[in-house]
């Protein structure tokens, strides 16, 4: 079998030549080689969160739950300053912290999963967020009606 060279410095940039004795050409010769899955290798894709990623993710959830703990504290004591029972303010100081917490477990989940890519996962969000800011504005108000 004859071996042209392509011109390249490189050894691997071989074609051969056509063999006279049996009319194949290289392509043909060859492709029965491609087909054999030992030629290809698999190709890694990712999926999921790593731990770092994850680790990080549930340090700044944390962090962001002692932070509105400390918000719902101060709502609390603002709406028993207007007159509202101590029982409907607990509940509106409540509602506060667990709207406002779900959402920010839903902005860093969306975050260090890459998941703003989605529009429906940027509408759940919204959807998520305007729900319990409406409820917990509907709790705040009651409160103050039964001061």
């Amino acid at each position: 079998m004859q071996v042209a060279n392509t011109g390249a410095s490189s050894g691997d940039d071989f074609i051969p030549a056509p063999d006279a004795a049996n009319g194949a050409t290289p392509a043909a010769t060859n492709a029965s080689t491609l087909n054999t899955s030992g030629d290809l290798a698999p190709i890694a894709v990712e999926h999921g969160l790593g731990t770092t990623a994850l680790i990080l993710a549930l340090a700044a959830l944390l962090a962001l739950g002692g932070l509105l703990l400390i918000v719902r504290g101060v709502i609390r004591k603002s709406l028993i300053a207007s007159r509202a029972t101590i029982d409907s303010a607990n509940a509106a100081a409540w509602t506060w912290y667990l709207s406002l917490l779900l959402f920010g477990a839903l902005v860093i989940a969306g975050i260090a999963g890459g998941l703003f890519g989605y529009s429906y996962y940027i509408g759940l969000t919204v959807a998520v967020l305007v729900i319990g800011v409406v409820i917990s504005m509907m709790m705040t108000s009651r409160a103050r009606r039964t001061a």
